[in-house]
């Protein structure tokens, strides 16, 4: 317990330095802000113009922070675990009571606890509590997941810190699943299932439609393809770096 609180203390101080990580942090609430009054002014704005209801895109715009929550903290994590190679602190676990596991573990298992109560909070912020309820509440703990799937790809993928900004601009392409979702139609939207977050948009909705049926379908195949993809990035990085 100690060495997770000695681990918990440097990556507060480490936040506090690195002014970009910090703003990822807060990003999720402020996010949250824009969502409660910018989203609305833009509506208003454009309602007149091109006949779009706010109300017509509530569901849309409360999956996507959902799912921006997450990949938001995986990246925050994997420029932390990045900076950390960079510095040879993998190296250094060697000859600490900490093992490379332990870390590792740490390392993936802080950011889906993070991530999941910066959601529910980031909902409440941005008014979209409503949709809460004993369906959606399991979409958001499994949405917990891109945090370490983000972060092991990119940390797997990037030897640094300026290539991870990179491959963490590829992973951003998860925060489309909700709008391929949306707005293609027919069974052509299902080519998106190869991205883990897809199903967990599906069970969203279809939560959202009482379909509980196929809710049940969507959350056991996110479940399976988030551990199958997790486990491919894991032995990945493994192989990589511990």
């Amino acid at each position: 317990m100690k060495k997770i609180f000695a681990l918990s203390l440097f990556d507060l101080k480490y936040a506090y330095r690195d002014f970009m990580l910090m703003v990822s942090i807060l990003a999720p609430l402020l996010l949250a802000l824009v969502f409660r009054f910018g989203v609305p002014f833009i509506f208003s704005y454009l309602e007149g113009r091109f006949s779009i209801t706010l109300k017509n895109y509530f569901e849309l715009q409360a999956i996507i922070l959902m799912i921006t929550v997450p990949v938001l903290l995986g990246m925050f994590a994997a420029f932390i675990i990045l900076d950390e190679r960079d510095e040879n602190v993998l190296t250094f676990l060697a000859v600490t009571p900490l093992s490379k596991k332990e870390y590792l573990a740490y390392r993936l298992g802080t950011p889906v606890f993070i991530s999941t109560l910066l959601t529910f909070a980031a909902l409440f912020i941005a008014g979209y509590a409503d949709i809460l309820s004993w369906q959606t509440i399991p979409v958001i703990f499994l949405l917990s997941l891109e945090a370490p799937l983000v972060a092991l790809f990119v940390a797997g993928a990037a030897k640094n810190k300026v290539e991870g900004l990179a491959v963490a601009k590829v992973a951003s392409i998860l925060l489309l699943v909700p709008l391929i979702f949306e707005f293609i139609e027919g069974p052509l939207k299902y080519i998106a299932g190869i991205l883990p977050p897809f199903w967990l948009v599906s069970a969203f909705f279809s939560a959202l439609h009482s379909e509980v049926e196929k809710w049940l379908i969507f959350i056991g195949i996110s479940i399976a393809t988030h551990l199958f993809c997790i486990s491919i990035l894991f032995n990945r990085f493994k192989n990589a770096v511990l």
